[in-house]
């Protein structure tokens, strides 16, 4: 079967490409084609669909990549984010996390970066971004240290590289725990180095709108190994089977009379990427660099349009990094109704959305559940108020990038 020539023919192909017939600007389009396809057809001809060879294959892959030692596939991003806060709070790790300590964690946030920290009874503490970058801002980190603070989640907002040296300062001085989420920012290096590889655990999505893709998908990764053991045997029932050999053997031998396919030593939840999906991550994985360098490319020309720009700037992009661009996040310098700015870009097809869900202390959703917030948070509700985002992605053309400027330059004159 010649997936290719399927492919080229069908009348879905159509959805897989820009068309210049209808200029304009998707969040996003599908990075996946016949070879994501014909993985897909040969695996489900397999009969081999759950957590198995493909999934590690992708796992030691994705490792070799980012060059850290130990990479768990999930069933999403959110779920690689749970699975990060139930190990860091799991009774068989040394020095666990307690229930009330506190996490400190920046107000422009996505849902599910926070509710890990709840949902383990951790209390989050908001603490404010800088405007610029829209990261957090690590002065109102250090500010928001008690006694009660055990760690830090940060946010790589939209790709862009949280400023680490100041993280990893305060991290080693107040000798706290650090998760990335880094679900928006794959391929994003700070100081030539992989954001997601600097703190305890570091965490991506492959949701379909993001760099690369599993349709759904996530992976957690770390360089520490009780937590990568801890966090193996979280993922999958809280059984021994997908520890390393040698953890294995230790179990089954002081659990003779237990069946070793079904011993149970921990809690766990069934968090497992499938083999389906490790098999469109293993092709997308081939086109990462491209991926990102056309991102980065597009991004580039817009930097160019937006400096400029008296009414829109776009994100500022942090020292000493390069920026994986998850979209093209924009603010306006003056007072100009974003409703209506919005409304009229998405009229012209060029699609927008708020900046992750913006200040989330906003959102009715924590009103029944105890958080803090420390210090003014002004520039999270200047992001959820004056922000939006458009794609930014690898099938935008010169002739749409043309267009959206044309576009801009209208919004202001209607």
């Amino acid at each position: 079967m010649n997936i290719k020539k399927i492919f080229n023919k069908s009348k879905y192909k159509k959805n897989f490409f820009p068309t210049e017939k209808k200029l304009g600007i998707r969040l996003h389009e599908p990075t996946y084609d016949h070879r994501e396809i014909d993985s897909v057809i040969k695996t489900l001809l397999s009969s081999n669909l759950t957590f198995g060879k493909k999934t590690k294959y992708f796992e030691n892959k994705f490792e070799k990549i980012l060059k850290t030692k130990n990479a768990l596939y999930v069933n999403s991003g959110s779920s690689a984010n749970l699975l990060a806060l139930s190990t860091l709070t799991n009774p068989y790790l040394k020095n666990h996390l307690k229930p009330g300590d506190e996490v400190i964690v920046p107000a422009l946030s996505w849902s599910t970066s926070v509710w890990p920290i709840i949902q383990n009874n951790l209390t989050p503490v908001f603490v404010d971004i800088e405007k610029e970058t829209m990261n957090i801002d690590p002065k109102n980190i250090e500010k928001a240290i008690s006694k009660k603070t055990k760690a830090i989640l940060i946010i790589h907002t939209y790709g862009n590289a949280c400023d680490m040296q100041e993280i990893l300062r305060i991290k080693k001085k107040y000798n706290l725990l650090l998760i990335e989420d880094t679900c928006e920012a794959l391929g994003t290096k700070y100081k030539n180095k992989f954001c997601g590889t600097y703190g305890d655990i570091g965490t991506y999505s492959f949701y379909f709108s993001h760099h690369i893709t599993t349709g759904e998908g996530g992976m957690m990764v770390t360089n520490n190994k009780e937590i990568n053991n801890i966090a193996n045997t979280l993922r999958a029932h809280g059984w021994i089977r997908n520890l390393p050999k040698k953890e294995r053997v230790k179990y089954e031998k002081k659990y003779k009379n237990i069946d070793k396919k079904f011993l149970f030593i921990n809690l766990g939840y069934n968090l497992r990427g499938s083999e389906i999906g490790a098999s469109i991550g293993i092709e997308q994985l081939k086109k990462f660099k491209n991926i990102i360098s056309k991102r980065q490319k597009v991004a580039k020309k817009f930097i160019n349009f937006f400096k400029t720009n008296k009414y829109f700037s776009l994100q500022t992009e942090t020292k000493n990094s390069n920026h994986s661009w998850f979209g093209l996040p924009i603010y306006l310098k003056k007072k100009l109704d974003i409703n209506k700015i919005r409304n009229f870009l998405d009229s012209k097809n060029i699609e927008t959305r708020p900046i992750i869900c913006g200040n989330i202390t906003s959102q009715p959703a924590l009103e029944k559940f105890k958080y803090k917030i420390k210090g003014s948070l002004k520039n999270s509700n200047f992001i959820m108020k004056n922000a939006f985002a458009i794609g930014c992605h690898q099938n935008i053309s010169d002739k749409n990038i043309n267009y959206a400027k044309k576009i801009f330059f209208k919004v202001l004159s209607e």
